[in-house]
């Protein structure tokens, strides 16, 4: 049973908080690099405007929001980490 006080293991929070930024920072990688080579394609016609405006306006689009949430995550868990060691800095004093 808890004793009421939140506890938060920040080696692993800060860990979690690393891996969620390099996610983000990877996801936003491969669409850039998609959307290189999707310009580089010869693939004229209808067909190839219909498919890389889906892939600017929906799938990169998508990929790009959840790369920022990943972001947000990663800076909310960091940001948790820093005031649970602030909390125990003044505990410790």
């Amino acid at each position: 049973m808890s004793d009421g006080n939140v506890k938060l293991d920040l080696e692993n929070a800060r860990g979690t908080s690393k891996a969620l930024k390099s996610g983000a920072e990877n996801v936003k990688g491969v669409v850039s690099d998609v959307g290189k080579e999707l310009e580089n394609v010869l693939w004229l016609g209808k067909a190839a405007e219909s498919f890389r405006e889906m892939w600017v306006n929906q799938f990169g689009g998508e990929l790009n929001k959840q790369s920022e949430l990943m972001r947000h995550y990663s800076a909310q868990l960091n940001d948790y980490a820093n005031d649970q060691q602030a909390i125990m800095d003044r505990t410790v004093k």
